[in-house]
């Protein structure tokens, strides 16, 4: 009985071990420490992977498991972005869409909350490859600055930053479509 108690919380405190990762990786990216920066974003990207792995392997999910795991998820993006962008590493419209993306999706995951209205999201095929596209371009902005110390948006990171917003966009569109239902859930809520 203990054991899989034990087994339940691992995945959780990876998740939250993940979040903890994140602040560490934005103090370190504001203090322009690019190498030890990337060193924690991928730590922090591997407890993504093993979280879910061992989960899966221990049949050891949670309800708090179900919220934690996509929200920090949702906070290593998020931050990573807005990080980026305010160091003036990425364009605008990167950060502006994959930041609005996830905005999005935590809206109606709390919209659909507070009005009861029954919401299991799961990750679709399309996520998880817009997820991969994203963790590679900030691993790509991260190596260049920590090797070059500051690299300016050459067309490499251009072809990359429409790779991710198409990735992004494609994503956004597969949710809306896929769970277009809930609109009419919410205004049948609402009336």
């Amino acid at each position: 009985m203990q054991s899989n108690s034990i087994k339940e919380c691992i995945p959780n405190a990876l998740s939250i071990l993940r979040m903890l990762l994140t602040v560490l990786f934005a103090f370190l990216i504001f203090k322009s420490k690019f190498l030890l920066g990337e060193i924690v974003f991928v730590l922090a990207a591997f407890t993504d992977f093993f979280d879910g792995f061992l989960a899966r392997k221990w049949n050891a999910t949670s309800k708090f498991g179900a919220i934690i795991d996509p929200l920090a998820d949702k906070f290593l993006m998020t931050v990573s972005y807005l990080v980026f962008f305010n160091a003036k590493l990425i364009p605008s419209c990167v950060c502006a869409i994959v930041v609005g993306r996830d905005i999005l999706i935590v809206s109606v995951v709390l919209l659909c909350k507070a009005l009861n209205i029954k919401l299991e999201m799961a990750p679709l095929e399309s996520s998880k490859i817009n997820t991969a596209t994203q963790l590679i371009y900030i691993i790509f902005i991260i190596a260049c600055n920590s090797i070059f110390i500051h690299v300016p948006l050459t067309w490499e990171l251009s072809v990359s930053s429409i790779i991710v917003c198409m990735s992004t966009i494609i994503s956004g569109i597969h949710y809306i479509v896929k769970y277009r239902w809930i609109k009419d859930a919410v205004c049948e809520n609402m009336r």
